[in-house]
C-alpha cells in the first residue's frame, strides 16, 4: 500500500485545511442551529448503558467529515478492521494475529473459555476465603507485580471500579525502584495473608522478576520454615517452566495469550486481580461492555461509528492542523489513572516511523498523550489550554450520574463537577473577545483587555456516559483501543509491535555490571555515560561522617 500522503484523498484534505483554518467554531455554531444534532453519536447497551460522543466542538464542517470518511475508505480501514476480528495476522512484523477482542467475546473460543473457567474457579476460592496462606490465614491483600500492560491495565481498572471492590485490598507494583515495592508491602496486613500475582508473559521481565524475588524473600523472612511459595504466589505467564523454578506449580499459572499485545491484555488473565477485586459477575459485565463497543465498531457505518470518528479526528489534528499533543480530561476521580493507562495504548502503538512495508513515512504518526482529572487540571494546565500558544485538542469524559451514595455525598458535588466540564468545552470553543470583557467588567482597565481575552476555536470531544459501571468502563476502554487502530490503519503502520522499547532495556543489562566497585574498564562507551557511571559510584561510597 502506498504512503497515505500519496493518496488523492490525503492531498484533498491538505488543500481543504487552508479554508478551515480561517473558520472559527463560534461562527459555525451561529450559522448552523443543527450543528450539535449533526455531530453527535449515541450508543446503548445492556445494564441501562448509554453514551454520547459530541464532536460538534471540532474544527470541521460537512465537507471535512466527508473527506475524512473518504480517506478511511481509501486506506482500507474497514477491511483492516475486519481482518483483525477474523483473526488474520495483521501484526505483520511478528507474524501474529491480534486477538484482544476475542478475550471479551460472549461465546469465546475454547482456549479462551478454558482460561476463563480456571480464572473463575480461582477468583471464587480467593473471595470466599477458601484459599489460605502458609499459616492458614485468609487472603487480605493481593499484590499484582508487573510492568507496562501487565501493570497499567490492572492498576487503572482496579482504581476505577473501587466502588465495586470487596474486602480484599488490591495493590500493584511495577517500578524496579525498591521504594515502590517497600511502600506497598508496608501497607499490607502482613506476609501471612498476602497473595502475589506475577504478571509476565515470559517470566523474564527484569523489573517484574526482581520485584517478585524480593517479595518472595520478604515472605521467607516473615514466615520462615512455614512459608510455602505455592500458597502465596501465582503467575500470569506462558512460561510455566520458569514459574515452576520459582516455586509456582502449573495449577497456579494462568495463560498469557501470545496473540494479545501487553497493552491490550487486561481483558484476559492479566485482569486476574481485577476479577478478585470486583467479583466474577462484575468482571463479566466489564468484558461485555468491551464486546458491546467491538460490535459497534464492526457494524456501525462510518458516519455513525464512534471509534472511526475519533480516530479520523485524531489524524485531522495531527497531520493536517499539525497539533502534536492530545489531552484526555476525565471529570471523575475514579478515572485518575485513565490518561496514564492510555498513554501506553496510544503512544506505544502509534510511535512508529515506518509503514508495515518498511517504508519511511513522510508525515507525523502518534500524539503526545497526557491528561488529568477535572477539576484538578483546571488549576494546573488549563491556563495553557485557553490562552497558550499551543493548541491542544482534548477529550472531556464525564458521567451523568455519580457513583457515590448521594446520602453520604450531597448531589451538588456532581452538579458542580459536570458544570465545570461543560463550561470548559464551551469557553474553549467560543473564546472571549475584548467586547465580551467590557460587557462583563465595565470598569476593566484598557491595558488588561488583551490579558483577559481568549482566542477560542480550540477543539474538544465530549463523551457523556450514564454512570461509571464495569460495563461502561469496558465500552470506554474498547472505544479508545479502536481509535488507536483507526489511526494506525490510516498511517499504514503496525500498531501492535513495540520494538522501540527493546533496545533501551537490553542496553541497561550491559550497563548494570559497570556499577561493580571493582570495574574500571568501560569499553567503547561514550564519555558522558562513563562519566555519569563514575560519578554515581563516587556518590554511593561517599560517607559524610567519615
Amino acid at each position: 500500500m502506498p504512503l497515505a500522503s500519496k493518496t488523492a484523498e490525503w492531498k484533498d484534505l491538505t488543500e481543504h485545511v487552508h479554508a478551515m483554518k480561517n473558520t472559527h467554531m463560534k461562527n459555525q455554531f451561529a450559522e448552523d442551529a443543527e450543528r450539535f444534532s449533526k455531530y453527535n453519536v449515541r450508543l446503548t447497551g445492556d445494564y441501562s448503558f448509554d453514551v454520547m460522543l459530541d464532536y460538534s466542538k471540532n474544527k470541521v464542517n460537512d465537507e471535512t467529515m466527508k473527506k475524512l470518511f473518504a480517506l478511511a475508505k481509501a486506506r482500507g480501514v474497514e477491511t483492516h478492521r475486519d481482518k483483525m476480528f477474523k483473526g488474520d495476522k495483521i501484526n505483520t512484523t511478528e507474524g501474529k494475529a491480534v486477538l484482544h477482542t476475542a478475550l471479551r467475546e460472549k461465546s469465546p473460543r475454547k482456549e479462551v473459555a478454558d482460561v476463563k473457567a480456571k480464572m473463575k474457579a480461582f477468583v471464587l476460592k480467593v473471595r470466599k476465603g477458601e484459599w489460605v496462606g502458609s499459616t492458614g490465614k485468609k487472603i487480605t491483600d493481593v499484590i499484582n507485580i508487573g510492568i507496562g500492560g501487565s501493570h497499567g491495565g490492572p492498576e487503572m481498572v482496579n482504581n476505577a471500579l473501587k466502588n465495586q471492590g470487596g474486602s480484599i485490598t488490591i495493590h500493584t507494583v511495577s517500578n524496579v525502584d525498591g521504594a515502590h515495592l517497600a511502600r506497598v508491602l508496608g501497607r499490607t496486613k502482613g506476609a501471612e495473608s498476602c497473595l502475589f500475582i506475577i504478571t509476565s508473559r515470559n517470566m523474564s521481565t527484569t523489573e517484574t522478576v526482581l520485584n517478585a524475588s524480593t517479595s518472595k524473600d520478604w515472605c521467607k523472612r516473615h514466615m520462615k520454615k512455614e512459608f510455602d511459595v505455592a500458597k502465596h504466589f501465582v503467575a500470569v505467564t506462558n512460561n510455566n517452566t520458569t514459574a515452576s523454578e520459582f516455586g509456582i506449580p502449573a495449577d497456579n499459572c494462568f495463560e498469557f495469550w501470545d496473540n494479545v499485545p501487553g497493552r491490550f491484555s487486561i481483558w484476559g488473565s492479566v485482569g486476574l486481580s481485577v476479577a478478585i477485586n470486583i467479583g466474577w459477575g462484575n468482571w463479566e459485565q466489564f468484558l461485555e461492555g468491551g464486546n458491546n463497543m467491538d460490535n459497534h465498531f464492526k457494524n456501525a457505518p462510518l458516519e455513525e461509528n464512534m471509534p472511526m470518528i475519533m480516530g479520523l479526528l485524531g489524524c485531522w489534528y495531527r497531520n493536517f492542523l499539525k497539533h502534536s499533543t492530545h489531552a484526555i480530561l476525565c471529570y471523575d476521580e475514579a478515572l485518575s489513572k485513565f490518561s496514564h493507562y492510555y498513554q501506553q495504548v496510544d503512544m506505544e502503538s502509534s510511535g512508529k516511523h515506518v509503514t508495515m512495508e518498511g517504508e519511511e513515512v513522510d508525515y507525523e504518526t502518534g500524539h503526545i498523550l497526557w491528561g488529568e482529572t477535572g477539576t484538578n487540571g483546571q488549576h494546573a494546565f488549563h491556563q495553557l489550554l485557553h490562552q497558550g500558544t499551543e493548541i491542544v485538542p482534548a477529550d472531556f469524559v464525564c458521567f451523568a450520574k455519580c457513583i457515590q451514595d448521594e446520602e453520604f455525598i450531597p448531589k451538588r458535588h456532581h452538579q458542580v463537577l459536570l458544570s465545570n466540564c461543560l463550561a470548559q468545552t464551551e469557553v474553549l470553543m467560543k473564546g472571549r473577545t475584548p467586547q465580551d470583557v467590557k460587557e462583563a467588567e465595565p470598569d476593566c482597565r484598557g491595558d488588561l483587555l488583551k490579558h483577559k481575552t481568549y482566542q477560542g476555536d480550540r477543539p474538544t470531544n465530549t463523551l457523556i456516559f450514564r454512570k461509571l459501571t464495569p460495563y461502561a468502563l469496558g465500552n470506554l476502554m474498547a472505544l479508545y483501543e479502536h481509535k488507536v487502530f483507526v489511526q494506525g490503519a490510516i498511517w499504514g503502520i503496525n500498531s501492535f509491535d513495540r520494538f522501540g522499547v527493546d533496545l533501551g532495556m537490553a542496553n541497561a543489562d550491559t550497563i548494570e555490571p559497570l556499577f561493580d566497585e571493582n570495574t574500571t574498564e568501560y569499553g567503547d562507551r561514550d564519555s558522558s555515560t562513563v562519566g555519569l557511571i563514575r560519578y554515581i559510584k563516587e556518590l554511593q561510597v561517599f560517607n559524610p561522617f567519615a
